[in-house]
């Protein structure tokens, strides 16, 4: 009866130890599109390179003013996600830009940018993002030009210039016009993120 009683209590034990560990086990398990961050879950990676989002973009304003500078020129732009790339303040979202980039890769590889609206897109619908972007765009003779994409003699603004290079991404961003189909992964970033508010 004691050898009895002894091996159904460690039966008992063995089941409560699987039982924990299989609880253990649910809380490590990874949801797609999620990160914990301290403590708390946020969207992250919702959108991969290899399966990005296509938004809609709605709008695209310079918002600088031109300069003696070449890349004087920064765009605030507003894209339509309809509420399947959700973010929050402090993370950044990638760009595929159509290419080639400088290593001739075409599409070209997904640059990131900062997000600059708050969560709710600056429509406040929740299905919104908007980024403000510089133009890269280098000049021979107007500062630093060690790349060149623009074949001689050719650039619209700089036709005499020996070399110009125009960014791949922050020129395809500055381009869109209200709707283009734009290519957007992410979210991503936590070192950003707006600290809780103790109020």
């Amino acid at each position: 009866a004691l050898l009895l009683g002894a091996a159904a209590a460690a039966g008992r034990r063995q089941v409560r130890g699987k039982a924990a560990r299989a609880a253990e086990g649910a809380v490590a398990v990874k949801k797609k599109g999620v990160r914990v961050v301290d403590g708390k879950e946020i969207p992250w990676n919702i959108f991969s390179p290899r399966a990005p989002y296509k938004g809609t973009t709605i709008s695209n304003e310079t918002i600088t003013t031109r300069t003696r500078l070449s890349n004087w020129e920064t765009s605030h732009v507003i894209m339509k996600h309809d509420g399947a790339c959700p973010y929050l303040e402090g993370q950044s979202i990638g760009i595929i830009a159509p290419g080639p980039d400088k290593k001739g890769e075409v599409p070209a590889r997904i640059r990131l940018y900062s997000i600059a609206s708050s969560s709710p897109g600056d429509d406040e619908t929740s299905k919104t993002v908007s980024l403000c972007v510089k133009r890269v765009l280098e000049v021979d003779g107007m500062g630093w030009c060690n790349y060149e994409n623009v074949p001689t003699g050719t650039d619209k603004e700089y036709p005499n210039a020996a070399k110009v290079y125009r960014g791949v991404a922050s020129s395809h961003i500055c381009d869109l016009k209200a709707g283009d189909e734009v290519l957007i992964t992410g979210p991503v970033g936590a070192e950003m993120l707006l600290p809780e508010d103790p109020e």
